[in-house]
């Protein structure tokens, strides 16, 4: 990406739905965890009974229902590990 970051947004409300723009990848998900990259960036939503309700990798869009409890946003040279050791937070 040469540096240039693209632009994202992210509308969390209630802490119950979450609707986030400029999403390039859906990594990984499961009623823990949605692991996305947004413009080059990984962003991680942690939480219980996560679900994708919408996903248009298409137009970058994507929404996740159920409870949120984290938003982390990662640097991009977690993606050469694991997904259980980023899960985990091993290096």
């Amino acid at each position: 990406m040469n540096g240039v970051r693209k632009t994202h947004t992210l509308a969390l409300t209630d802490r119950s739905t979450i609707c986030i723009t400029g999403v390039s990848e859906l990594i990984a998900f499961d009623e823990d965890s949605v692991i996305l990259d947004v413009g080059g960036t990984e962003l991680q939503i942690g939480g219980s009974s996560l679900s994708v309700s919408r996903l248009s990798l298409e137009s970058g869009e994507i929404d996740v229902t159920g409870k949120v409890d984290s938003i982390i946003y990662a640097e991009s040279a977690s993606r050469g590990r694991s997904l259980v050791s980023r899960l985990l937070g091993r290096e």
